[in-house]
């Protein structure tokens, strides 16, 4: 009776070994598979997150081209009003506005408003280089790159630095121009009433002395534009040797 009780102990035992056993294995395969499901889950995180970075980068460069293109496009908007409002100072010294002295009076006052519209012109266009700097300090850092960050920067910079250089050469010489013009016209009204303007619609003074002074005033203009060509000319960045 007892090696029964002995023996029926023993499966117990062993019963509740195996059973117990099983159970470890079980729980030990659902740990494992909890641990494969949140690596997995991990991994998964790690590549969205590191896909919607390579979105935003991608949308970051996008928005850099933007940036170029649409200050680029807005000097040459700018330059576009500039030079009509400069067309009507020019008008100005046309021999159809020196017709009559009350003309000739209402030219110099144009003439001083349009001088000053075109000087409050060209401050707000230099301006935009201070501005655009500015914007391309807040979306530079943005870039997770450092080389393209460094790329960048190169890339606004010589975009900022070519059309810097064309502006600032226009400007200066056009200042000296319009200097030159308002010195012109306001010869012509201080002096209205010994010119004229004869058959072949040129203007003709009383008195030599005051034409020529007059043609002196007239051709320094016209060598101010020359000097102002150059200058353009010489600012504008050299051929690329690899394009």
């Amino acid at each position: 009776m007892n090696k029964i009780l002995i023996i029926l102990a023993g499966f117990l035992v062993v019963g509740a070994l195996v059973g117990t056993g099983f159970f470890m294995h079980k729980r030990n395969m659902a740990e494992q598979k909890q641990v494969q499901q949140n690596a997995e889950a991990v991994v998964a995180q790690v590549r969205k997150a590191g896909k919607l970075e390579m979105q935003k980068q991608a949308a970051l460069r996008d928005e850099f081209e933007m940036f170029l293109k649409q200050f680029t496009d807005q000097l040459q908007v700018d330059m576009q009003k500039y030079k009509a409002t400069r067309n009507v100072l020019n008008a100005l010294e046309d021999t159809d506005n020196l017709v009559r002295p009350d003309y000739i009076d209402g030219n110099a006052d144009l003439a001083e408003s349009t001088v000053l519209s075109l000087e409050e012109s060209a401050a707000e266009i230099m301006m935009r280089f201070e501005k655009a700097d500015n914007r391309s300090q807040d979306l530079i850092p943005q870039f997770k790159d450092v080389q393209e960050q460094e790329n960048i920067r190169t890339s606004w910079a010589k975009v900022r630095d070519e059309n810097m250089k064309l502006m600032r050469a226009f400007f200066t010489m056009d200042q000296e121009i319009l200097n030159a013009q308002l010195e012109l016209i306001e010869f012509y009204r201080t002096n209205k009433d010994v010119m004229d303007i004869d058959e072949n619609g040129d203007i003709v003074f009383m008195q030599d002395s005051i034409g020529q002074r007059a043609q002196v005033l007239k051709d320094s203009i016209e060598e101010l534009r020359k000097m102002q060509k150059l200058a353009m000319d010489a600012s504008k960045p050299l051929p690329d040797d690899n394009h």
